[in-house]
């Protein structure tokens, strides 16, 4: 049974391992496990809830996914696609100011559309957009905001496949 008791101490350890300077994930994490303790008292049962619990977080797909889009973005980068679709987007909004923020924007919510990953599109278009928007002359907080806020929209619209 878990009890008043049980549950200051949980909340006291949780309290004191972040007023220590422990990130609140660790400090979540070790509270969880000590919580498992308390309510089984059998330390196998949280080495197998831990184990468990890393196994099933490094066994998530944006792991694999993460490093093909880096790469990917790498492979755009090198060859001179990026450079080519930068320019030609450069060139058919001339009318519309902050054209490659705006173009940055739709392919990041295009992309968001087919992955819902932000953090795979944060990685692949720093890779692709950034060197481009610098060459174009952009602000470099300017690029980096608009890259970083419109990578957003891949955990904002749901993936279609």
């Amino acid at each position: 049974m878990f009890g008043h008791i049980e549950m200051i101490v949980v909340l006291a350890v949780l309290l004191g391992l972040v007023f220590a300077g422990v990130h609140i994930a660790i400090s979540l994490g070790i509270t969880a496990a000590l919580g498992v303790y308390l309510m089984t008292g059998d330390i196998t049962v949280v080495r197998n809830f831990v184990a468990n619990t890393a196994y099933e977080a490094l066994r998530d797909y944006v792991f694999a996914v993460i490093p093909l889009f880096m790469l990917m973005g790498d492979f755009l980068a090198k060859c001179g696609a990026a450079s080519d679709l930068y320019t030609l987007g450069n060139r058919a909004s001339r009318w519309l100011p902050a054209r490659l923020a705006v173009a940055t924007i739709i392919a990041n919510a295009i992309f968001g559309f087919v992955t819902g990953v932000s953090i795979a599109a944060a990685a692949a278009f720093s890779r692709i957009a950034y060197p481009e928007m610098m060459r174009f002359g952009y602000r470099r907080d300017f690029a980096l905001g608009c890259i970083a806020g419109s990578a957003c929209l891949g955990m904002l619209i749901p993936p279609r496949f």
